[in-house]
């Protein structure tokens, strides 16, 4: 049995009301069930992960592969099961379906966790979940039937593509409806947070190269990660964004397949509204994609915008009914 090593807590930089939700998660009288959600990098899986790792508890974390079959996914879940429940050189069957899956897993909870709190933290819950999974399903029996019940169980559930987790998970009109004790959408670092990241990381720059390097590639911390010591903010911006080995050179093209299906649809929509320096109007919009107007439209401008990409607004003092769309300048 293997309820994680005592490591001391890595510092995480900023995210103060977010520690202040998972710290009353943690210390809860009752099981627990969040929902976090935000763009792709911006740090969730690093501050559920360094948040609990110090803590005295069981950290079961199992990541959904992108495009990976129920079979694999499976395998890794047992492997994880196997690490954090069993004595070492324990060898599990692998489960046939994610029912016999969350069984396997309640067993192993019920017999080998020694009354410690259990974290349950399914990453990349869209990639896992899929429509013939049946994963949904099987969460939605095991929380209601079993693990609502245990005082000391705390399911965390998270995703890049937001949409679907508001979807799926908050606004699940099924057997996870007002199932969730706790949501949390992370956001970007402010501006002073990716100073003092900056700073954590010894980097010395001045406020305006601090702004300028902010301006390019927002507060998202996997990108500030790669802000050499060496370089001025110029050289830096030139190094991730114009050199074909730069990690944001072709991150566009990276990023939409990894959140959409039908990616080069989304990748249209954003670059029609990129043409529009001021945004532009719905109708105008559905106009220049030639589109109908109707669900599918619609929720590609929800899923964009819970993702990050887009910002919907109306202008001030603009009377025509309406919503406008433009590029989010902070992604």
């Amino acid at each position: 049995m293997n309820p994680g090593k005592r490591t001391m807590k890595a510092m995480i930089i900023g995210r103060e009301a977010e520690q202040k939700i998972l710290q009353k998660i943690h210390h809860s009288s009752r099981a627990e069930f969040l929902a976090i959600y935000g763009r792709r990098r911006v740090g969730k899986t690093y501050l559920i992960k360094q948040y609990f790792s110090s803590q005295p508890c069981y950290y079961f974390q199992i990541t959904g592969v992108k495009d990976g079959s129920m079979k694999e996914q499976l395998y890794e879940f047992t492997r994880t099961m196997e690490k954090v429940f069993y004595h070492p050189g324990t060898t599990l069957k692998e489960p046939h379906s994610w029912m016999q899956g969350l069984e396997m897993l309640t067993h192993a909870i019920e017999k080998y966790s020694e009354g410690k709190k259990i974290i349950l933290f399914f990453d990349e819950l869209p990639w896992l979940a899929t429509k013939r999974s049946r994963l949904l399903q099987a969460l939605d029996y095991y929380w209601n039937t079993k693990w609502v019940d245990n005082p000391k169980m705390r399911l965390i559930v998270c995703g890049s593509a937001a949409s679907w987790i508001i979807e799926n998970i908050i606004s699940n009109k099924g057997g996870l409806h007002n199932r969730i004790t706790a949501q949390l959408r992370l956001e970007p670092f402010s501006l002073n947070e990716t100073k003092n990241f900056l700073k954590y990381r010894g980097i010395t720059l001045s406020d305006k190269q601090i702004l300028h390097i902010y301006m390019v590639v927002g507060g998202i911390p996997h990108y500030l990660n790669q802000i050499e010591k060496s370089l001025s903010a110029a050289q830096n911006i030139d190094k991730l964004c114009f050199n074909k080995n730069g990690i944001l050179f072709n991150e566009f093209n990276n990023l939409i397949p990894a959140l959409f299906d039908d990616a080069e649809v989304h990748k249209e929509f954003i670059r029609v509204i990129a043409k529009q320096r001021y945004g532009i109007e719905r109708r105008e919009l559905l106009k220049k994609l030639k589109m109908p107007s109707g669900g599918r439209f619609n929720q590609r401008l929800i899923e964009l915008e819970e993702a990050g990409f887009i910002i919907s607004f109306k202008p001030y003092g603009h009377l025509k009914r309406g919503h406008y769309y433009r590029i989010n300048d902070a992604i």
